[in-house]
């Protein structure tokens, strides 16, 4: 399994920006329909770049997911060959499970990780095509949980495939998410406010949920956790997301909150895009206040001063009346 550092490393190098440069070689233009042994050609040459830290090449194969992101420079290709398996697992090494794709995009997702025994670890590739050139699509997508048995694995992992959009053509996500009714969709509206601030860039959060989960550990306890984000999430994506394992990292910048049974703050995460900033606690030195009426929690949590992540410091004041959502 991935390291702290190794997982740190993996998304700083995915969200750098890359530039997309013309010429190499054209998978799919000449017959119209990209096929997967192209695409997995075109996925090992990418490896092949970082294994010669050849820059140059990468580019040409590369599409940067965030294009105010900072450029990639040849020593963060150095740092990545160290962690290549992380970041692109060998496809011999791996099970192949699921290849879609459009006239626009592509979708190849492998089980990694195949000799961890104790848990199950899916990677997923996008690519899209650029000036009439298939190129991969530098953003990684991972999901592990823990291993169960056969046939339970194997359920998770086609509840994945089937319903976690991170795992599904974006075409696909969002013709499934217009036919659901823009009403039944639409998903919290502005039920917070506040703000996270770290490395000296600051969050909003206008929007907020909450849902119920048996505590960790406990048989008859059940804490209300409470995620504030920048943007508003539509309803069933939010039960997606609640269905897989309510990990929203990744997923939506956000602050996430647990309260206990007696209202007070037990624990604190958050995830940020911005180099794939995330920190996951307890909270440190905060004033706070929450009450649940019914089916919505109403409260709110404050530093009263700041705390250094990797050398950055993090601040966040948030107030919410948010809904509690089931599955």
């Amino acid at each position: 399994m991935m390291s702290n550092k190794s997982i740190r490393v993996a998304i700083f190098i995915l969200t750098l920006v890359l530039g997309a440069g013309m010429g190499g070689p054209a998978w799919g233009a000449s017959s119209g329909g990209v096929t997967k042994e192209e695409l997995l050609e075109l996925y090992q040459e990418v490896r092949e770049t970082i294994m010669k830290e050849d820059i140059a090449a990468f580019e040409k194969m590369v599409i940067p997911p965030n294009p105010e992101a900072k450029r990639m420079t040849k020593e963060d290709l150095t740092e990545a060959k160290g962690f290549i398996e992380e970041i692109f697992p060998d496809p011999a090494k791996s099970k192949f499970l699921k290849f879609d794709r459009n006239d626009e995009e592509a979708l190849m997702v492998f089980q990694t990780h195949l000799e961890d025994k104790e848990n199950i670890s899916l990677s997923a590739f996008r690519f899209k095509k650029k000036d009439g050139r298939w190129m991969l699509f530098a953003k990684l997508v991972g999901k592990s949980f823990s291993a169960q048995n056969p046939a339970a694995d194997q359920e998770q992992i086609k509840k994945t495939l089937d319903h976690n959009a991170s795992f599904r053509l974006e075409a696909e996500v969002k013709e499934g998410a217009g036919q659901a009714g823009s009403a039944e969709t639409a998903g919290p509206g502005k039920t917070g406010s506040g703000a996270l601030t770290v490395a000296q860039k600051t969050y909003s959060f206008a929007y907020a949920f909450a849902f119920r989960k048996k505590a960790l550990g406990y048989e008859d306890r059940t804490n209300v956790h409470v995620v504030l984000t920048e943007n508003q999430i539509p309803l069933h994506e939010i039960q997606n997301q609640l269905r897989e394992n309510d990990d929203w990292s990744g997923f939506v910048n956000n602050l996430h909150l647990t309260f206990d049974p007696d209202m007070k703050p037990e624990g604190v995460s958050f995830w940020v895009k911005h180099e794939s900033t995330s920190f996951s606690g307890s909270p440190f030195n905060v004033k706070s206040q929450a009450e649940v009426k019914g089916d919505r929690i109403k409260g709110a949590v404050k530093m009263e001063k700041p705390k250094k992540i990797f050398g950055e410091n993090y601040i966040y004041d948030v107030a919410f009346d948010a809904p509690i959502i089931s599955k």
